[in-house]
């Protein structure tokens, strides 16, 4: 008998509250993303587990136009502790099919302990403030 462990993972499916204009889409693929992401933009994540997590690993897909960007991880709101930020605008791109492509970034953030809010804000000072950034895919939560 064999035992696969995965790390847990967030999704647009996580997220309980949107500011900005951001939206959910469901994917033909399976799974829901955010998209409509706009510099100032937010994400809330209520009640993630964060026993033990020192690294966050973010992917994000961009087509077009999209201007990239960078995330703040918050605890609570941006009045809370700052977990760290995560460039995309930094890694590399890999296409994943004609014309899209996908970024990935990992944040180190110090060991927390239960259950606790993420908030995520988008941010690009580069772009203007109806410019997308980049399509939301997840958030892998690793020791």
């Amino acid at each position: 008998r064999t035992l696969v462990l995965k790390a847990p993972v967030l999704t647009g499916s996580d997220v309980v509250e949107l500011t900005g204009g951001l939206r959910t889409m469901k994917v033909p693929t399976g799974g829901v993303v955010l998209e409509n992401i706009h510099p100032e933009s937010s994400a809330l994540f209520r009640d993630v587990d964060l026993t033990g997590v020192g690294r966050m690993d973010f992917m994000v897909a961009e087509m077009g136009a999209m201007k990239s960007g960078q995330i703040d991880v918050y605890v609570e709101s941006v009045k809370g502790e700052k977990l760290g930020t995560v460039n995309l605008s930094n890694s590399s791109k890999a296409e994943l099919m004609k014309d899209i492509f996908g970024r990935t970034s990992s944040l180190v953030i110090k060991k927390q302990e239960g259950k606790k809010n993420l908030l995520l804000v988008f941010r690009n000072t580069q772009a203007g403030t109806s410019d997308n950034l980049f399509i939301f895919r997840m958030i892998v939560l690793n020791k």
